[in-house]
């Protein structure tokens, strides 16, 4: 009776170190201490981040647009948007802006057990709301191609002489206006990076994050990239050129994968697949692939209370005007961003 008595003690006394062995594992999980593959994942996005480092915007030009937090889309929240994409679309949302918390995919416990906690947590202990942030939307400075004229898009020049001046002009404004941003969004050029990293020094915010996105590219302008603009209008004719430039859908003629402004060729955009790489754009298509972002994104951080920046260009930023002010289809082609005037 003692020795079975015994036996049932150690089987318990094992069967509790398995139980607690297995929450060990969990929670780790949950919180991120995996290792091996995941080890090295995060040491790469590390790297990544690091070689990210200032480099940033628009072919011309340095503008500040203040905005308050506006939601004319047709989701409610950045929540409903984000339950309307496809998997595959949330996956790649998810793992932008690599390595950053604030785009950390969940754990699969935290999607079991910390979304419905949560859920509950806020419908029986609501509080109030923080104050929505306030949106910046900065055009970077003049580029050395944008000062000859000539088609840039997701070419990757830097910036003039002029835009380093017009850069610091524009974080002097910011500075007499009393804005201070608490996160910086950027595309993944250059230009726009630099332009970014010189308002940042002028209003002494070095510290702050500043995420760069593909998503926040200038359009891409195909075949014309490299080409003078007026040399173009001379043999084409200006209204054509002027239909490519500033309409909502008109498309130029699309870039061949020979070509060596082709983006697959360069090593900033390794991490997209083929199909996210544009051959051509129109303002429409541009505007299309910056909304996940807005939505995502940006919208949630405003919505937290975080005042955001985003230095990026033109057609960017027109995109980004049309779709928080819910601008006709029309309209949107005579909405431009001047230089230098906040």
């Amino acid at each position: 009776m003692l020795s079975t008595a015994k036996n049932k003690g150690y089987t318990i006394r094992w069967r509790l170190c398995f139980l607690l062995v297995g929450i060990l594992v969990l929670v780790s999980h949950s919180h991120g201490f995996v290792v091996g593959p995941v080890l090295q994942s995060t040491a790469a996005r590390t790297a990544t981040n690091t070689n990210n480092g200032p480099s940033g915007i628009g072919s011309s030009s340095s503008c500040v647009v203040v905005l308050q937090l506006q939601t004319n889309s047709g989701y409610d929240t950045s929540n409903d948007y984000s339950n309307s994409l496809e998997k595959s679309e949330r996956e790649l949302v998810y793992n932008e802006v690599g390595g950053d918390t604030i785009g950390r995919k969940p754990s699969l416990f935290k999607r079991l057990i910390g979304r419905p906690f949560k859920r509950a947590r806020r419908k029986f202990f609501t509080k109030a709301a923080p104050q929505p942030g306030t949106l910046i939307l900065v055009r970077g400075g003049e580029s050395e191609w944008g000062h000859n004229f000539t088609f840039t898009g997701w070419a990757d020049p830097d910036l003039s002489k002029k835009g380093v001046l017009e850069c610091e002009h524009a974080g002097r404004l910011l500075l007499e206006a009393g804005r201070q941003p608490d996160i910086i969004y950027t595309s993944r050029l250059k230009r726009a990076i630099n332009s970014a990293w010189i308002i940042a020094q002028e209003i002494d915010g070095c510290y702050l994050p500043v995420f760069k996105s593909w998503r926040l590219n200038e359009r891409h302008y195909g075949s014309l990239t490299g080409l003078c603009k007026k040399q173009i209008a001379k043999e084409l004719g200006q209204d054509i050129v002027q239909a490519w430039r500033r309409s909502l859908k008109a498309r130029p003629p699309p870039l061949k994968k020979t070509d060596p402004y082709y983006p697959g060729n360069d090593r900033k955009y390794a991490d997209l697949t083929e199909e996210q790489l544009p051959l051509s754009e129109s303002l429409a298509d541009c505007m299309e692939r910056t909304r996940p972002l807005w939505e995502y994104r940006i919208m949630r951080d405003l919505r937290n209370g975080n005042n955001v920046m985003v230095c990026a260009h033109a057609n960017t930023l027109r995109g980004l005007i049309k779709i928080i002010d819910g601008i006709g289809d029309n309209e949107i082609t005579e909405v431009s961003m001047p230089t230098g005037i906040p």
